[in-house]
């Protein structure tokens, strides 16, 4: 047993390996998802791209030793405009694509639907990012600046109802390995991106793949082309 803090309470050794290992597979293929959707949506569109690429390289361009980039919690937390890129991707193309809820007793839905209990609840994710009336006129574009508050520039969903956007879902059921998750695929992303560019394949077909989680039918060929002026003022400011 672990005993937490200088409480009675304690966490049985079983309980704490089934929570790790969930942590660890539930976010494996969806962030690795989540991270190819969006190097294609990056390729298709340059002005994203070259946003996000600034954006890393005035963060953590200067933080090369010997080769080795090392990021810290408070750079990541400043890269605003690549959090919004990756909630903008995830708005498109949600690694859980279906989500379903089982109802445990007789209830009604805010907008006055009746369920019965035994019922099951599924809505999608998918396409709940494209709808017009939740997310207005340009629903189908990909545009990182809707995440941004028009003011300081910075990340911020306070404008947005939190069931609207359901990519971790929301509420009291918001999925505890969010934060994680932005951890990592901002790592990978600014890391990755800051010495290449990523280069699909030349007439590769990328379509989804409708399963439990929103897998590419063909899978993701790419070419990484470095970013050869970035790498060497990185190593100048260093």
């Amino acid at each position: 047993m672990l005993q937490m803090g200088g409480d009675t309470a304690t966490i049985e050794e079983e309980f704490l390996r089934d929570l790790s290992l969930n942590f660890l597979l539930a976010g494996r293929d969806t962030t690795a998802l989540a991270l190819c959707w969006f190097f294609w949506l990056l390729a298709n569109h340059p002005n994203v791209e070259e946003k996000v690429v600034a954006e890393a390289h005035h963060v953590i361009g200067a933080g090369n030793r010997e080769g080795k980039l090392v990021l810290t919690r408070s750079e990541l937390n400043r890269m605003h405009y690549l959090h919004a890129a990756l909630t903008e991707s995830l708005r498109l193309y949600p690694s859980l694509p279906l989500d379903i809820k089982h109802i445990v007793m007789d209830d009604i839905l805010p907008d006055g639907t009746h369920v019965k209990k035994d019922d099951k609840l599924v809505y999608a994710i998918h396409a709940m990012g494209r709808m017009e009336s939740i997310w207005g006129s340009d629903c189908s574009l990909f545009r990182p600046e809707r995440w941004l508050d028009p003011c300081s520039g910075l990340f911020s969903e306070a404008h947005l109802p939190p069931f609207h956007y359901l990519a971790f879902n929301a509420g009291p059921r918001t999925c505890i390995g969010k934060d994680m998750a932005y951890v990592l695929m901002k790592t990978v992303a600014s890391t990755l991106l800051l010495h290449f560019r990523v280069v699909p394949v030349r007439g590769h077909k990328v379509v989804p793949k409708l399963s439990i989680t929103l897998y590419m039918k063909y899978g993701l060929l790419v070419t990484l082309e470095p970013r050869i002026g970035l790498a060497k003022e990185s190593q100048v400011e260093a």
